[in-house]
């Protein structure tokens, strides 16, 4: 059973759990970035005409944005980072006035399917181990069913019109959308691990769940490397 999700198909963007780390930088400061980093500006020190210069990945010119506490001008190159407070694919930050703080949620724009590739393998592993207990098969895959029914409720909770088309999501939601998946696919592995690895003996309410020897002997048998 293919668990994949098709919810991916909607974004370029795919995720892992990311790590988020805060920069401030001072006048001529810059920070080299990935192009894979979520960068938000934070926290700016109002000062006359304070902006700040990110670079993209894709060769094209630099673009700005920034804070002018006197003017509201802007053009094709200059917005106020208060109306687009999110970015991707940049390789560098320069403050070329004032003080910045950014927030960079680092590989936060990775390859949500390498999660989703363990998570399933998890799951053929464990249906090959357990191949001889039908009953504990069939239930199983219930379980499987109902969890992928669950993610996406969850997701459509949380986000309605990624089904309902009723208005267009925000560059932030957008960013959010594949790391919740992320998430809740992690919760699930680890769920699973626990049948796949086996408890040692001792454990009274391990159900269903074999013992690590039995899952050893199975893995052998199996050719299976150890979880």
């Amino acid at each position: 059973m293919k668990i994949l999700i098709p919810l991916l198909a909607l974004f370029s963007l795919q995720s892992s759990i990311a790590q988020t780390r805060y920069v401030t930088l001072g006048t001529g400061e810059s920070v080299e970035l990935k192009s894979t980093d979520i960068v938000e500006i934070v926290g700016v020190a109002h000062e006359r005409d304070s902006n700040i210069n990110f670079t993209r990945s894709n060769n094209r010119p630099g673009f700005q944005e920034g804070f002018n506490v006197n003017t509201n001008t802007r053009n094709e190159n200059f917005q106020w980072a208060k109306d687009k407070d999110v970015y991707t694919g940049l390789t560098l930050a320069s403050v070329i006035r004032g003080f910045f703080t950014l927030k960079i949620t680092e590989e936060a724009v990775t390859n949500y399917e390498e999660l989703d590739e363990i998570h399933q393998a998890i799951y053929d592993e464990i249906l090959l181990i357990y191949q001889d207990d039908k009953e504990f098969i069939e239930y199983l895959q219930k379980s499987q069913r109902a969890w992928i029914k669950f993610r996406d409720a969850h997701i459509f909770m949380t986000w309605p019109a990624l089904e309902t088309k009723s208005r267009l999501l925000g560059s932030a939601e957008r960013m959010s959308v594949p790391i919740h998946l992320a998430t809740l696919t992690q919760a699930r592995i680890d769920e699973l691990l626990k049948w796949r690895r086996g408890l040692e003996e001792g454990h009274v309410d391990r159900g269903t769940i074999k013992l690590v020897g039995e899952i050893k002997a199975k893995e052998k048998k199996l050719d299976l490397k150890a979880r």
